[in-house]
This record gives C-alpha cells, sequence and structure tokens, in this order.
C-alpha cells in the first residue's frame, strides 16, 4: 500500500520539548503504523542537545521508527524544510514544528480528511505560552466545522494563517507543482508560496478545519530581527503573486496589513532597529507594501541619527498615545 501521511520535522537543540511533541504525536500513530513514516532532520545540534537519545527513546517506548538524520553543519531554517520533505515518501506530507502539542485524536481526525483527497487541509489553533498556559483561540469565526472550497477561496479565507506550518498538510504533488513558482522574496514563508501557487495550479480542493487541534507555543519562537522582512515582505509578495491566481487577494492582505491591528504592526515595524544595515539593504522592498503611516515610520526609524535606544523610546511613546487597537 506505501505510505500514506509522512511527518516531517525539522528541529534543531531542542530535544526537551521534541520529546514532548512525540509523546502527543506516537501514541495517536500506533494503530496507523502501517500508513506512516516519521523523518526528522537535525540541524546540526551542539553536542549539548540530546535529540537523537530523546528519538531512541522514543522509538524503543512505541515501537514505530524514525527516520532520524542530523546535518554535519548547520543550514538555513527554510532549507532544513526542503531537506526534511526530500526524505519522505507519503503521499501527503505533515510538516511540523519541533514544540507544538495535539489534541490526542488529531490523527483519527487527520486520517478521515486525507480520504477527501484535499491537496491542502489547514487547522484552526490554540496560541499559548512556553508552558501552553493563557492558551488562547486564534480564529474564533467558527461558521462551519469544515470549510471546503477551491484553494482559491481558501486561500482568501484562511490567508497566512498557514504559515504556521505545523498548522498545514499537504499533498506532495502541491510541493512539487509549487516548486517553479516558488521565488526567493518569500523571504520565511517559501514553503507557503510555494504550496498555495502548486496547489491552485493542480485546480485541487482544499479544506480548512475550525476546530482548534493544535497549541502553538508562541513563546519559544523569536525570529527577531528578521520578523519584519519575513511578515511585511515575504507574506506581501505571496500574496501579489498569487494574486495572478486570486484576483483580489493581494488587496485583501493589503487591507488587513494597513487598517487591522494598526498598533501592533507599527510596533512589529520597530524590530527594524536590531539591524538597520539589514533593512537599509532592503528598505525599497519593505516600503513597497507599506501604508502611509507605516512608511513614515520607517523612514523615522532608519533614517534618524539619534542613538537607536531613544529612538525606539520616542516612537513607542508616539504609538502608545495615538493608537489604541
Amino acid at each position: 500500500m506505501g505510505v500514506l501521511l509522512s511527518i516531517a520535522i525539522p528541529t534543531y537543540n531542542r530535544g526537551c520539548v521534541l520529546k514532548e511533541e512525540l509523546e502527543c504525536i506516537l501514541p495517536q500513530l500506533v494503530r496507523y503504523k502501517e500508513k506512516v513514516e516519521i523523518v526528522i532532520s537535525d540541524n546540526a545540534s551542539p553536542a549539548t542537545d540530546n535529540t537523537k537519545e530523546v528519538v531512541g527513546e522514543m522509538v524503543a517506548k512505541y515501537g514505530i521508527p524514525i527516520d532520524y538524520k542530523k546535518l554535519e553543519k548547520s543550514i538555513y531554517f527554510e532549507d532544513n524544510f526542503k531537506e526534511v520533505v526530500s526524505r519522505t515518501t507519503g503521499r501527503y506530507i505533515h510538516m511540523t514544528g519541533d514544540d507544538d502539542l495535539f489534541a490526542p485524536n488529531f490523527y483519527d481526525v487527520v486520517f478521515q480528511l486525507l480520504e477527501k483527497d484535499y491537496g491542502l487541509i489547514h487547522f484552526n489553533k490554540l496560541i499559548g505560552d512556553g508552558e501552553c498556559s493563557n492558551t488562547s483561540i486564534y480564529d474564533s469565526v467558527m461558521d462551519h466545522m469544515i470549510f471546503e472550497s477551491t484553494t482559491e477561496e481558501f486561500a482568501k479565507r484562511v490567508m497566512r494563517s498557514p504559515g504556521f506550518m505545523t498548522s498545514l498538510i499537504f499533498r506532495r504533488d502541491c510541493w512539487d507543482a509549487g516548486e517553479k513558482h516558488e521565488k526567493e522574496n518569500y523571504y520565511g514563508y517559501h514553503f507557503l508560496g510555494r504550496l498555495y501557487q502548486g496547489a491552485i495550479s493542480l485546480g485541487l480542493k482544499s479544506c480548512y478545519y475550525y476546530m482548534p487541534m493544535i497549541i502553538f507555543r508562541d513563546a519559544s519562537h523569536d525570529w527577531g530581527k528578521m520578523m519584519p522582512l519575513f511578515y511585511f515582505v515575504g507574506y506581501s509578495n505571496i500574496f501579489k503573486d498569487t494574486d495572478k491566481f486570486v484576483p483580489g487577494i493581494y488587496q485583501k492582505w493589503l487591507d488587513f496589513l494597513h487598517h487591522d491591528k494598526v498598533k501592533h504592526h507599527l510596533l512589529l515595524l520597530s524590530t527594524v532597529l536590531k539591524d538597520k544595515e539589514l533593512y537599509l539593504s532592503k528598505y525599497d522592498e519593505l516600503y513597497e507594501h507599506l501604508s502611509k503611516p507605516q512608511k513614515r515610520a520607517v523612514k523615522f526609524l532608519l533614517k534618524n541619527i539619534l542613538p537607536n535606544r531613544i529612538v525606539l523610546l520616542l516612537y513607542r511613546r508616539f504609538v502608545n498615545i495615538y493608537y489604541k487597537n
């Protein structure tokens, strides 16, 4: 019959949280062991990390093989995504973060949905801190349990949400078909641009499962100085290119970027001060997608000659006074 679902886990130096994730996943897979494979790509974790030992312990405990490989040299995190997918053989692929947690019936639901032959399957999620306390639901507008549609309508509905890769399961042919559409300027989210355009080009249906089945441990994810590049440029370029297939999706993204969570987006832009040289070199790319207030903010942040700490203090005070949402 062959492998139906490959669970692909790129990881780096997080043996402890990976163990927690595998303790969620493996008990669910015992009944599906003939249909699944687990592939882990360790991005050259330091000698102090115990990922290899954790994998061995989990294999012995649950009797489910895990294809574990530790790279000799660390590579860019998105290249590690491609590395782990390249080693899978399943018709469907679930590429997960190395620290996320799942409902105890998550994979029962997954295998039911795989029978529908969707191109992309996306799950709602809970967002919590590193200890999974104070969780909140990501998408509280649940007018259907399952939103099934063309991938064009699916993309308009979920937008950037599948950028949390653990929430997305995809058919291998979507990954393959999307390769020719992928561009370098999809910073941080190459996989999402590739999958959207791949699934659309194949004319496949996709679905969004509203019940939150995953906990995203927000506190353990800090992209630091790269976040403005990923968020304001990477996502924007994906939706700008996808607009050729899904007219209106780029404008929908810009409406969100410019008019929703105004205070949050302006404060997020202040992160450019962590690497002014980088963002001055990417200035035109960043500037292209911003609203007028956001453009003024970036000019103030990057072209002010005052010390960064003074610039940041003045900027945050201004934003907190004038923007309430």
